[in-house]
């Protein structure tokens, strides 16, 4: 059985045209094809760790108040009234604090 992203398998073995994950990979000829585990191991760091790395970035931005709230609170600090820009720092400090960036 295949516990692989079929990604990881094509890009570290060419050959492959077809991954099954209960019969596994197969070339253009329909032969079975043996996997080299050490490129599969190195290419599954990788791109685990992309995957980590990118875990934030999808939800983060669409968290975020938004750029015309960013204008309207700065027009009013402008004035002197710095309550909206107060609470736009407060929500994007939400946001920081409950999506954090991974280290």
């Amino acid at each position: 059985m295949i516990d692989i992203p079929h990604s990881v398998i094509y890009q570290t073995h060419p050959n492959v045209v077809t991954v099954s994950d209960s019969h596994g990979a197969f070339d253009a000829d329909g032969n079975l094809v043996t996997l080299n585990q050490d490129l599969l191991d190195a290419a599954l760091a990788e791109y685990n760790e992309k995957v980590r790395l990118s875990s934030h970035v999808e939800p983060r931005p669409r968290a975020y108040p938004s750029l015309g709230e960013f204008a309207d609170a700065m027009y009013w600090a402008s004035k002197g009234d710095d309550t909206k820009l107060n609470e736009y720092y407060a929500a994007v400090e939400a946001v920081k604090t409950s999506i954090p960036k991974p280290e």
